[in-house]
């Protein structure tokens, strides 16, 4: 997690050039998939919807993950296939 004085572009490449250069894609996807997923959780409370518990946001991280492998998002078909072999408990 960034410091509180760290601005994330920093930290995403600070993290991201202690990671061997094959796997920095993959990094790059999860850390978008994350974003990505929290940013429709806040804008559901914004606008209305009932706040998810922890474990509902990790769901849907996961499912949006397997979204984007299903529509033929490469870095995530070999993640995909993991996830749905390994249930999910907080």
């Amino acid at each position: 997690m960034p410091e509180l004085d760290v601005d994330v572009a920093s930290w995403w490449l600070r993290q991201r050039s202690r990671i061997v250069s094959s796997d920095r894609q993959l990094f790059d996807c999860l850390l978008l998939l994350v974003a990505w997923s929290l940013l429709k959780e806040r804008n559901g409370r914004v606008f209305g919807r009932p706040a998810l518990n922890v474990l509902d946001v990790v769901r849907a991280v996961l499912h949006e993950g397997e979204e984007w492998a299903l529509g033929g998002f490469m870095p995530f078909v070999a993640l995909s296939e993991l996830w749905s072999r390994q249930p999910l408990t907080l």
